[in-house]
């Protein structure tokens, strides 16, 4: 179980009286830290927890849709905080709708185009199931940009709405801090790869906000007393690292046979089954270094 105001889709928005959910004998993990609650009741008024306490001590409202969940954990909604969408019907009724089955009520995306933040709307007024969303602009420098583009690719993501820019690899020095100077003129945050052209140091201290899939970060693979020092820069500058390790562990996993008889595909849009089939047996096809 996952406590989310997703839960309610479109009563969450329709007021006097708010709906009352109530969970009974729920084992409580808050995330906080504190031992497991268990045999908890949890009264839920609209979007807000108005009561917990010990089933059996704790008042349900005699107009709540109460759920027996005996045997149960209610935790805080999970956030996936690297996601990729697509822009299809696939992605907007099936893939988001995923999200919430599995308990992630919200989601970074990490590549923006307008229609999601349609989509976002549609979540918000109950329209769609789906997670909060905070979405980045379409992604800058995946193949090297001149610095008037780079400026242009940013004033793009602010007429856009994104809520961040995303930076990717191929960006020269010039480009990149072309980006970090606009984007600061447009009040929008910067995330993404570190450039290759550039050092983990560098784009924490022009203010990159997360660094993706730990890029930059080799020769603090390596060298502790650099990490360590990297650890210290990176916490002063309040840059965040995003290590992406399922998406790692997909890939280490691609020669193994097993992985392609899984049962979640069925969840996966048929384009991405077919490309992950090809890469599986490449894989396999590819001698072991």
């Amino acid at each position: 179980l996952v406590l989310h105001s997703i839960v309610f889709g479109t009563a969450a928005l329709q007021s006097d009286p708010p709906p009352v959910l109530v969970f009974t004998h729920v084992n409580v993990i808050d995330m906080t830290g504190a031992p497991l609650r268990k045999d908890m009741t949890v009264v839920i008024r609209g979007e807000r927890i108005v009561a917990l306490g010990k089933t059996g001590r704790t008042r349900v409202p005699r107009s709540a849709e109460v759920i027996d969940a005996t045997g149960k954990f209610l935790i805080p909604g999970l956030w996936d905080m690297h996601a990729h969408l697509g822009t299809d019907e696939f992605d907007r009724k099936g893939h988001l709708a995923l999200f919430i089955a599995n308990g992630v009520t919200g989601i970074r995306v990490m590549d923006g185009d307008p229609v999601h933040h349609q989509w976002r709307q549609e979540v918000t007024t109950g329209a769609l199931i789906g997670p909060r969303m905070v979405i980045a602009s379409a992604i800058i420098g995946q193949s090297p940009i001149e610095v008037a583009d780079a400026r242009a690719a940013v004033l793009q993501a602010k007429r856009e709405h994104a809520d961040f820019v995303k930076v990717h690899e191929a960006l020269s020095r010039e480009a990149y801090f072309a980006i970090i100077d606009e984007a600061r003129k447009q009040k929008l945050t910067v995330a993404g790869h570190v450039p290759l052209a550039l050092t983990a140091v560098e784009v924490a201290t022009a203010g990159q906000k997360s660094i993706e899939h730990f890029t930059g970060l080799d020769q603090a693979k390596s060298q502790e007393s650099f990490a360590l020092a990297l650890a210290v820069v990176l916490r002063r500058y309040h840059t965040w690292l995003c290590p992406t390790l399922i998406m790692r562990l997909g890939y280490a996993s691609l020669d193994d046979s097993r992985q392609t008889q899984s049962p979640r595909l069925k969840y996966v849009k048929p384009s991405w089954v077919r490309r992950w089939l090809r890469m599986s047996a490449d894989a396999e096809k590819t001698a072991a270094t």
